[in-house]
This record gives structure tokens, C-alpha cells and sequence, in this order.
């Protein structure tokens, strides 16, 4: 709007008139004869000269001129928002904020997070997006973050968001009260060795009681955590609680028993159970490679093989033996681009798609497979890896296949399926992973148990200290995790001076000539422990040895060895005179039924010179097999024939036994056998053997006649010939499946 003014001091003014004169562009002018013109449409920047004429009663006339300058539009800040604020719990240590910014009058040139305050300077990242990532946020209190965003012009706008880190929650302290005891009267004292621990403080407190069993005993050291018990002079069991206290008050528990068994008679013609009897299985890693480590006298031949095939003939077990495969890689398969990066997450071998196998191949490849084969029944075929390399102090997981073990304690990380798919193929039943390393979560669907178990492995074992959290072990979708005792020195060979049977004195966890406890159901051995002098008279006197107990047993083989690892820690039996109450606890995990990973039963019992001449099992179950050892000890298989691996169902059974001067009327005598017996029935003209056969095997069996033929309903459980000599026939049975061929053997 102009105004503008006219006078005629010798008249009158007799018109007024506004005009543009000049200017960007011609605009739109209201009240141009009266002295206010209003001027709209200025839309182009530029100077407009507008002129007001004013003509008097004379007719005479005056102009003067006004200017009107249109600036050019200011330029907008940005929109800014640094979004909502956030709030962590450590030990949670990494939070994001989503900013948003946005530019009316240009575009955005950049943006840029940055922080302003906090208790520490933390780690930022995508500092330039809209999204902070931020992570080290490992101590309490507020932190706030500036987002700024300048426009195309250099205008900026910011806003500011809070991250604010709650101290850590107190975490209870972490409790084992030791593994369960047991001692046979008149010895009537034990220990047990408490553990505590406190992830986020102090343990503040330690205390023990007594919560129950037949009679108060005596404690010594309640307020440490080693606690001596005396006075346990009455046969039953003795549960203590160990509760530990942090300095914040929390409080964990943990109990142990401590079973009391009666003194046995020497005389008595009763059997005596000293409990479930725990397995010992020995695992041999590291099979398969040709070329050993430059301090070892010699590379490994046929006849190292043979050693073990012959201990574990001469012992009546199945020695897992763990493989590692790439030596005998005949066609550099492990050398293919999608069985290494960039294509899978790692290399089959530290060369990558480089590896070179050839100057390792040779015809006895085949004899060894062969001789492998053909010694099923006392050599457990395992896989260990595709490649593990020998262990030196640089790397000691290099090329783990089945997990990454990360630098933390008892953490490790899945392939996945994407990586595992393309290395599919058909496993063996057993497995170690190289250097222990296993990703164990059961809520995780591409845990280590997940991924192979697809492929057929339903049992492993290794030190679960490394990357698990399974303490003694456990079931990961279907495959049993099972803890084992660091065994002889890795590199270690028999000599005169030396024995190389399971020891290691660095780590003490057990020291030879002596046996882990039931905390653990494998002993760890490598390859050149059966190496070298007297191996085999000194592996044979070691694992006979495990049955010098009366609570330990040297398995048949891994799923035997499994079976008794569960029944230990789910099971019960007592009793006296002849009659016994055997329980099998609801705290048996119901994967183990799901998954066939539960065998037989196998008790023990001292014979004092007699040998179980009756025996008898009701609620389903039956006494499939029976054998001696030379320490004097009786077995009894126990098994529920209605079971496809003869799994003993939850609940309660009666076990009526008596000792005497010949063995039961009829039973399968599994003496130094490896196979696995599920059922037998016999009659006075038939007999059935429901069994998984492992090779070839002699299935001997005490019959109440004098049979005519023999029959099996499998094929591939072949009947290769039989023999009778009162009471016993001798049958000579082959399994196709190295796995082992299940069927029916009908004797009539």
C-alpha cells in the first residue's frame, strides 16, 4: 500500500490518479484515483516504481513517484525431531534413536548425530542417518544426543533425545552343591564341594543344612563351601541345601544327596544295588588324518586302527571314535567355492578353494574304510569335522565346523541353515565337534543340536565349559549333549616311562590310574594314546578296570552310554531281600522318549561268588540280558519290549532277584557284546531276541529247549549260521547299517 498526498493552494484538487511505471512484471493496483493504491500480485522480486498524479479545478497537474521493493523469499530452517527417548537396563548396552527432519522451502544437505552429554563417551554409528546406532553404554545415568540437519541454503535446525541407562538388575548368584554321593556302609562319612559365584557382585554369605534322610547327621563346615558329613550310619538318602547370599541380598539354592547303601553280606543270597550305575564311554579324536604333529615319532598306520578295534573287542564296548575327514578327501571335494567364503560363511579349510588333497591319496584308503567297516561291533564310526587343524597357541578352533566359538566363555554362535544346507549329508550317530565347539540354545531353531540332528546325529559329546551352558549336558532338539573329563595329553604316546592312558596332569581334572566321577559320561583320548608301547594290554586293563565299582560301568556303546546318563540323574532303586523298588522319575525329560534317545536300563550288583539265578521285572518291563565281569560283579538289563529301543516308561516297577549257584533259566547273554538287546520273550518252544546289531556279532541266548531254526524279519539282520550246545545257542548275526540294523531274531 501506498498513501500519498495533493493539495492546491489556489484551488481546488480536481482528480487524483496512481499508474505503475515500471517494475518486474505488471501487477494488480485497487484505488488508484483515491490517495491510498493498494497493490497486490507482487509476486517477482524486483524495484516497482508506482506515480500518483493529482490535477487541479484549473487543470493544471503535479506527479511524484513511489518505490516498491520486492526481496526475494527468506530461506526456512529445517523441520527437526530427534524422536522419542530411550531407556535401557544394563547389561543391555546398545540402544538406537529414529530421528526425522524435513526441509519446507529446499532439500536436505546433510545430517549429523552427535553427543552432548553423558556419564561417558559412548560409540556412535550411522551418525549421518536418520538412525543412531549407539552401543557402550556400560554405565548408568542419562545421555543425551544431538540431531542436527542443515538445507540446501546452510540453515540448520537441531533437537535432542535422552538415552538413559537403569543400572543393571542384581543378578542371583550361580549355586552347584556338587554331585550327587555315595558311600557303602560301615563307611558312613562323605564331602560334598560347594561352588558360588555372583555375575554382578559379591557372595556375602554360605550356609548348609541338612533337609532330609532317615537320621540328623553331622555337619562340619556350614558356612563354607566344603561341608563334612559324619554320622551317616543308617542305609537311605541324604539331601543337603547349599544357599549362597550376594552382597545385595539376592540368594540362590542348590541340593546334593548323599546315598547310603547297607554293608552286603558276603554270604548274602540276595543281590545288593548299590544305585543306578553311571557309564563311562571313551571317545578317540581325531582319527583319519594321515600326517601328525612333527613331535610325534611317527604318522599313524592300519595297525593303529587295529589297536582299538582289538581293545574294544576285548572289552565288550563300542569305542566312539571321532573322525576328522579331509586327508581323505580323494577328490578335493572340500576345495568346491560353495563350501567356502565368500559363498559359505567360512572355508571347509584354512586354503579355501586353493586345497590340494592329492599328495595325500593312496589305495589304502580303501583298506582302512574297509577295516572300518568290517570291525562295526567294537569301533564306532563318529565324525569330529571336515577339517580341524592341530591346535597351536594362534588358533585353536581353526575351522570348528559345527559353530564359532567366540573369545567369551561359554558363548558361540549358530552357521545356520543357509551355511549347514550346503555341506548336507548323512551323519553318523555320534559326534564330537572339533575343539568343543557347539552353539547350544534350545529356544533357538538353528542351534548346533538343530542343525544336525536334522542330519541323523542323536548323540555327542565334549567339554561343555567351552561354548554351552549345559553343565553335566542336555537335549538340544533331539540330540544329548554329554559332558566329558579331559582325558590324556594331546600329543601324548606310550612309552616305558610313559602311559598314555586317560591322565592330564595340567588340568588334574582326574589322574591315573583313577576314573572320572558320574559328574561326567565320556573320557576325552586322542589318536596317539593308543600309540606306541603296551598300548593294548594297558587300554584293556584301563577300561576293564571302569567296572571295579559299584556304581560305575564301562557301556556297551554311545546310545548304551546315553541311556545310563539319563537313567542316573531320573532314576531310583532300593530295596532288599530279594525284592527291590525301581522309579523312574517324572523328572525324565520327555525328549528323551520323543527322540529314541533312551535305551535300556543296565544294574549291577556284587555276587559273591553265586550269580543271579532268578530274576523278574513287572509293570511292562522284562530282564532282557544278563552278563558277569571279572571283578565279580552280575548285570541286569532291564528293558520295556514294547519300546522300539526299549526305553523304560515313567513310574514304578518291582524287581524281584535272588542270587544262587547257576545263572536264570533263559536270558540273552550279552557278555563282551556291543549290540543292543530291547526284548526277549521265551517259551518252551520259542524264543525272540528284539535287538540293534552293530557288525557282526554272536547273539548267545539260554533257551528252555533244544532249538530247530532260527529266523530274522529283517534282511538286512542277516542269520549267518547258528550252534546248539546245552543250554545255550550261539547265532552269528550281521547288521547292514553301521548305525546299527534293529530286528527280530524268532528261535524256534
Amino acid at each position: 500500500t501506498l498513501i500519498g498526498t495533493a493539495a492546491d493552494s489556489d484551488g481546488t484538487v480536481a482528480s487524483k490518479l496512481w499508474i505503475q511505471t515500471s517494475g518486474s512484471k505488471t501487477v494488480t493496483l485497487s484505488g488508484q484515483t483515491t490517495d491510498a493504491l493498494s497493490i497486490s500480485d507482487l509476486t517477482v522480486a524486483g524495484d516497482y516504481i508506482f506515480t500518483f498524479t493529482a490535477t487541479d479545478n484549473s487543470g493544471a497537474s503535479s506527479s511524484d513517484s513511489a518505490k516498491v521493493t520486492v526481496l526475494p523469499p527468506a530461506n526456512l530452517p529445517p523441520t527437526v525431531n530427534a524422536g522419542t527417548d530411550a531407556s535401557i537396563t544394563l547389561p543391555t548396552t546398545a540402544a538406537a534413536l529414529i530421528g526425522t527432519a524435513a526441509d519446507s522451502d529446499g532439500t536436505l544437505a546433510s545430517k549429523l548425530w552427535i553427543q552432548t552429554s553423558g556419564p561417558k563417551t559412548v560409540t556412535l554409528s550411522d551418525q549421518t542417518t536418520d538412525t543412531l546406532s549407539i552401543s557402550d553404554l556400560t554405565v548408568a545415568g542419562d545421555y543425551i544426543f544431538r540431531f542436527t540437519a542443515t538445507d540446501n541454503s546452510g540453515a540448520s535446525s537441531s533437537d535432542s533425545a535422552k538415552v538413559t541407562v537403569l543400572p543393571a538388575l542384581n543378578q542371583a548368584p550361580t549355586v552347584n552343591a556338587d554331585t550327587d554321593k555315595s558311600i557303602i556302609l560301615p563307611t558312613s562319612t562323605a564331602t560334598l564341594f560347594g561352588a558360588a559365584s555372583d555375575p554382578d557382585g559379591t557372595i556375602a554369605s554360605k550356609r548348609w543344612t541338612q533337609i532330609s534322610g532317615p537320621k540328623n547327621a553331622t555337619l562340619e563346615g556350614k558356612t563354607t563351601k566344603t561341608l563334612k558329613i559324619t554320622g551317616l550310619t543308617i542305609p537311605g538318602v541324604y539331601v543337603f541345601n547349599f544357599t549362597v547370599t550376594d552382597n545385595l541380598g539376592s540368594a540362590s539354592s542348590d541340593t546334593a544327596k548323599v546315598i547310603v547303601y547297607p554293608e552286603s553280606s558276603p554270604d548274602s543270597i540276595y543281590p545288593v544295588f548299590y544305585g543306578i550305575p553311571f557309564a563311562i564311554g571313551v571317545a578317540v579324536d581325531d582319527l583319519g588324518w594321515k600326517v601328525w604333529m612333527p613331535e610325534n615319532s611317527r604318522n599313524p598306520d592300519n595297525a593303529d586302527y587295529q589297536t582299538i578295534m582289538n581293545v574294544g573287542q576285548a572289552v565288550g564296548t563300542r569305542i566312539m571314535s571321532a573322525w576328522i575327514m579331509c586327508d581323505l578327501d580323494r577328490s578335493n571335494i572340500v576345495a568346491k567355492a560353495e563350501y567356502n567364503m565368500p559363498l559359505a560363511t567360512y572355508n571347509m579349510t584354512t586354503a579355501g578353494t586353493a586345497w590340494d588333497n592329492s599328495w595325500l591319496v593312496n589305495p589304502n584308503d580303501f583298506v582302512l574304510m574297509d577295516l572300518v567297516k568290517e570291525n562295526n561291533a567294537s569301533l564306532e564310526f563318529g565324525v569330529h569335522g571336515v577339517c580341524h587343524g592341530h591346535p597351536n597357541e594362534n588358533n585353536r578352533e581353526k575351522n570348528a565346523e559345527y559353530a564359532l566359538i567366540t573369545t567369551a566363555l561359554r558363548t558361540s554362535t549358530s552357521w545356520g541353515w543357509n551355511d549347514m544346507n550346503i555341506r548336507a549329508l548323512s551323519f553318523p550317530e555320534s559326534l564330537v565337534p572339533p575343539a568343543h565347539a557347539y552353539f547350544y540354545n534350545n529356544n533357538d531353531d538353528q542351534s548346533t543340536g538343530a542343525l544336525l540332528g536334522t542330519y541323523g546325529v542323536k548323540f555327542a559329546n565334549g567339554d561343555t565349559d567351552v561354548a554351552t551352558t549345559l553343565d553335566q549336558g542336555g537335549t538340544d532338539h533331539g540330540l544329548v549333549f554329554i559332558d566329558r573329563a579331559y582325558g590324556a595329553n594331546y600329543a601324548w604316546e606310550n612309552t616305558a616311562d610313559q602311559n598314555a592312558t586317560p591322565w592330564f596332569g595340567d588340568w588334574n581334572e582326574f589322574d591315573y590310574p583313577k576314573y572320572p566321577t558320574d559328574e561326567f559320561g565320556w573320557v576325552e583320548s586322542h589318536f596317539p594314546n593308543w600309540w606306541g608301547y603296551d598300548a593294548y594290554n594297558r587300554w584293556v586293563t584301563y577300561l576293564q578296570g571302569v567296572n571295579n565299582a559299584p556304581d560305575r560301568m564301562l557301556p556297551r556303546n554311545t546310545e548304551s552310554c546315553a541311556s545310563q546318563w539319563f537313567y542316573r540323574r531320573n532314576a531310583s532303586i532300593f530295596g532288599s531281600d530279594g525284592t527291590y523298588t525301581l522309579t523312574i522319575d517324572s523328572t525324565m525329560p520327555d525328549v528323551a522318549y520323543n527322540w529314541n534317545l533312551l535305551g535300556t536300563l543296565t544294574i549291577k550288583t556284587p555276587l559273591n561268588g553265586k550269580h543271579v539265578a532268578s530274576a523278574s521285572v513287572d509293570n511292562g518291563a522284562q530282564v532282557a540280558g544278563y552278563y558277569e565281569d571279572t571283578y565279580g560283579y552280575g548285570y541286569l538289563i532291564i528293558a520295556n519290549p514294547t519300546n522300539p529301543t526299549g526305553a523304560l516308561a515313567k513310574g514304578t516297577y518291582t524287581l524281584n532277584a535272588i542270587l544262587g549257584d547257576t545263572t536264570m533259566n533263559t536270558y540273552v547273554d550279552m557278555t563282551l557284546k556291543t549290540f543292543n538287546v530291547y526284548g526277549f520273550n521265551s517259551s518252551a518252544t520259542q524264543a525272540t531276541v528284539s535287538l540293534k546289531m552293530y557288525g557282526t556279532q554272536e547273539v548267545k541266548v539260554k533257551t528252555l529247549f533244544a532249538p530247530s531254526t532260527v529266523s530274522s524279519d529283517n534282511p538286512n539282520l542277516t542269520v549267518n549260521s547258528w550252534t546248539y550246545s546245552e543250554p545255550f545257542i550261539t547265532i552269528r548275526v550281521s547288521g547292514r547299517n553301521m548305525n546299527g540294523e534293529t530286528g527280530n531274531l524268532t528261535i524256534n
